[in-house]
C-alpha cells in the first residue's frame, strides 16, 4: 500500500492508520533526544551549575568575613565591660582603683620620652594597652599602677603583651606596675606562662563581663 502526504494532516492520518509506523518514528526521536543529551547537560553545567557554584563560594565568603566581624564585636564589647567594672575585677587585691585615662597616660609617657626613660614606639605601644589604673595593694596598702588587657581567649602573646606594657608604665610612672589579664577561656600554655612571668589572670563568665 503506498501513501502521498502532502500536509500534516496526511502524516497523522497515516500514523493512526499503522501503529508500527507510529512506534518506529518514536524510537527514531527517542534516540536523537538521547543522542543530544550530553550537550544538553554541558550547557546546564556551564550556564547553570557553574554560575551557582560560583554564588555558593561568594556566600561561604560572605559567611566567613561577618564570622570576623562578630567576633571582633565580641571582644570589643568584652573589653568595654571589663574596663567599665574593673574595680570588681581587682577588688580582691586592688582598693581605691583609679582609672587613667588614654589622654593623661601619653602624657606620662611623654614626660618619660623627655627624661630618656622610654622611647617613641616604647609610648606607642604602652598606649594601647586596653586599661591603666592606679590603686593600693589590700593587703599592704602600697600604691600601685594597674595595665590589664581584656581578652575572649587568652594567649601566650597576650600575656607577653601586658607584661611588656606594665613594664614601660612601670619605668615612665617609677612606680610597680602590675600586669593583668581578664579573660573567659585561656589556653594552659598562656596560664603557664603568665605564672611564670609574674601576670595576674582573672578568669571571668560571659555574664560577669
Amino acid at each position: 500500500m503506498s501513501y502521498v502526504i502532502n500536509t500534516i494532516e496526511d502524516l497523522e492520518r497515516i500514523l493512526r492508520e499503522n501503529p508500527e509506523w507510529r512506534e518506529r518514528i518514536r524510537s527514531l526521536i527517542l534516540e536523537e533526544e538521547l543522542r543530544r543529551l550530553p550537550a544538553r547537560f554541558e550547557r546546564f553545567v556551564e550556564e547553570e551549575f557553574r554560575p551557582l557554584k560560583a554564588d555558593v563560594e561568594i556566600l561561604k565568603k560572605d559567611v566567613g568575613v561577618l564570622k570576623v566581624d562578630v567576633a571582633k564585636l565580641r571582644g570589643e564589647s568584652f573589653e568595654r565591660k571589663v574596663r567599665e567594672n574593673a574595680p570588681a575585677f581587682l577588688g580582691k587585691v586592688i582598693r581605691r582603683l583609679r582609672p587613667i585615662d588614654k589622654f593623661t597616660l601619653a602624657d606620662i609617657l611623654d614626660d618619660a620620652i623627655d627624661s630618656g626613660l622610654i622611647d617613641e614606639d616604647m609610648k606607642d605601644f604602652a598606649l594601647k594597652v586596653d586599661f591603666a589604673g592606679k590603686g593600693r595593694l589590700k593587703e599592704t596598702g602600697k600604691e600601685v599602677h594597674i595595665a590589664l588587657e581584656a581578652t575572649l581567649t587568652l594567649y601566650p602573646e597576650d600575656v607577653e603583651k601586658v607584661f611588656k606594657r606594665a613594664m614601660i608604665i612601670s619605668k615612665a610612672v617609677g612606680q610597680e606596675t602590675i600586669p593583668v589579664v581578664v579573660y573567659l577561656n585561656a589556653k594552659e600554655e598562656a596560664l603557664s606562662l603568665a605564672e611564670e612571668i609574674g601576670v595576674l589572670t582573672v578568669k571571668t563568665v560571659a555574664e560577669e563581663a
